[in-house]
C-alpha cells in the first residue's frame, strides 16, 4: 500500500469516527512536516521517497500537498500577527 493511499484511508477513518477536524489537523501538521524535512534535509525527491518507502509520484504528491498545508500556515500566522 502506497503512502498516498495510507493517507487517504486514514482521513476517512477519521470522517467515520466523527473527528474530522482534529484528524484533519493531525494530518495538515504530518503534510507539513514532511515538506519541511524534505525541503530542509534531501536533495531530490528520489531519496525522501527511498527512505520512507514511497513511490516517486506518491512522494511528490505529499510534498506538493505539505507545501501548500505549509504555505496557508505561513499565511494564516502572518495575518494573525498583523491583526
Amino acid at each position: 500500500m502506497t503512502g498516498l493511499i495510507k493517507l487517504n484511508q486514514s482521513r476517512l477513518q477519521a470522517m467515520r469516527e466523527g473527528n474530522n477536524m482534529k484528524r484533519h489537523d493531525l494530518m495538515g501538521d504530518q503534510l507539513r512536516a514532511f515538506y519541511l524535512d524534505w525541503f530542509n534535509n534531501y536533495l531530490t525527491v528520489e531519496k525522501i521517497a527511498e527512505h520512507h518507502g514511497l513511490d516517486l509520484d506518491d512522494a511528490k504528491a505529499l510534498i506538493g500537498m505539505g507545501r501548500y498545508m505549509h504555505h496557508r500556515h505561513v499565511e494564516m500566522m502572518d495575518s494573525e500577527v498583523t491583526a
